[in-house]
């Protein structure tokens, strides 16, 4: 009998100004083996295309927060957006990051709204539950991270909105083998439960290259999952040269890992509703657990 086969795609995405930045790594799951046929830096813009056009199960993982805060939400936006106070869930606070886009034509006003926030006295960086759940994340508000929530969520509006009932996105629905599913996901929290360098890869010094290669040849044996990459990609040389490439294909072993086992990874707790109602909105970051992957330290 034949494997099943499942797409999976792993998203290095990007929030600087230019547009060609972000990358996309694209494969077949077949087992635990995965085929990678493709892995590129395209534009914002073509993720979103490639994102409204996804059809049937492909596991999707990307690389930025898919929300802000409570805090931000619920003390600051709300009050320059009343229409944000009945929002439900994570799909509501994309829609409302849409509609600013769409009236301002930009996200500027966003991002002049986060600089306001944080020089007033709101320590700063508070962070959704799901960043206090996972050592080493950072705040959706963060300096590195902020420029790709903003740029980020319209996108998923953009995406979500075309059909909202063909997406699948945890925690917040759940998991439908007949439809895409959107993941968020931290490339570098990623590596530290592997048992990688999940710092000092970034960057054109002999360090960060040494780094990256350590990272390349030991990926697959740490994850549980074969890497078989199409030949005329010449991936591992991309990945040596680039760590967004290298995020893209860590990202996509989220996807597949998701895809093999959902419970090797941090789940929300389950307390209470009022928890459950912001985490709806906050959205979960999901890496796996270091005790239940194969990892082989010293092999």
């Amino acid at each position: 009998m034949a494997k099943e086969t499942t797409r999976i795609i792993g998203v290095d995405f990007s929030g600087a100004k230019n547009e060609g930045k972000t990358w996309i790594c694209k494969g077949e799951l077949v087992g635990k083996d995965l085929y990678i046929t493709d892995c590129r830096d395209i534009t914002r813009s073509e993720l979103t295309e490639k994102l409204k056009k996804l059809k049937g199960h492909v596991v999707v993982a990307m690389d930025f927060p898919f929300s802000m805060p409570m805090e931000f939400i619920s003390d600051f936006w709300v009050k320059r957006d009343n229409e944000i106070q009945h929002a439900k869930s994570i799909a509501d606070i994309w829609a409302a990051a849409g509609r600013i886009v769409e009236k301002e034509k930009t996200n500027k006003k966003l991002w002049k709204w986060c600089g306001n926030f944080k020089n007033g006295d709101r320590r700063k960086q508070p962070m959704r539950l799901t960043d206090r759940y996972c050592a080493g994340s950072m705040s959706a508000l963060n300096k590195r991270m902020y420029s790709m929530t903003f740029r980020g969520m319209p996108i998923l509006h953009l995406v979500y909105s075309v059909e909202s009932s063909r997406f699948c996105i945890p925690p917040s629905t759940q998991d439908n083998c007949t439809k895409p599913v959107l993941l968020e996901t931290m490339p570098g929290l990623v590596l530290s439960a592997l048992g990688l360098p999940y710092q000092g890869y970034k960057g054109k010094a002999k360090i960060s290259r040494e780094n990256r290669a350590c990272i390349w040849e030991n990926l697959g044996t740490r994850s549980g999952i074969t890497i078989c990459p199409k030949e005329t990609l010449n991936l591992k040389d991309k990945v040596n040269k680039s760590d967004d490439c290298l995020d893209a294909v860590v990202a996509a072993i989220v996807a597949a890992l998701w895809h093999i086992d959902q419970d090797i990874f941090h789940s929300p707790p389950k307390q209470d509703e009022r928890i459950s109602d912001n985490i709806l909105k906050e959205g979960w970051l999901y890496t796996p657990c270091p005790s239940k992957l194969p990892v082989h330290i010293g092999e």
